[in-house]
């Protein structure tokens, strides 16, 4: 009964964060929602930063990102702590 009283989205992106690496076609198979509101919830969900698309060969992944998430990642958009963090990694001992 509470999932009916969740949002769309609410369910959504608790299901990307208990499934992370999710695509649309297998969020819309297991939340029963139309293709349409799947993508407009991601769309959604994307603009605000709660979420993080990875687009590979075949499938836009999707993934639950915090504030402290993004903070690291903005991090590998320098040049100088990625390429250290990119050393360390090659030269561990």
């Amino acid at each position: 009964m509470s999932e009916m009283l969740e949002s769309p989205q609410t369910r959504i992106l608790e299901f990307i964060v208990n499934n992370p690496s999710s695509h649309l076609r297998k969020i819309k198979k297991n939340l029963g929602f139309s293709m349409g509101t799947v993508q407009y919830h991601l769309n959604v969900l994307e603009k605000e930063g709660k979420i993080k698309s990875v687009k590979t060969k075949f499938y836009k992944n999707y993934y639950h990102i915090t504030e402290t998430d993004d903070n690291i990642l903005s991090i590998f958009n320098l040049e100088s702590p990625r390429s250290i963090i990119l050393y360390l990694l090659q030269h561990e001992p």
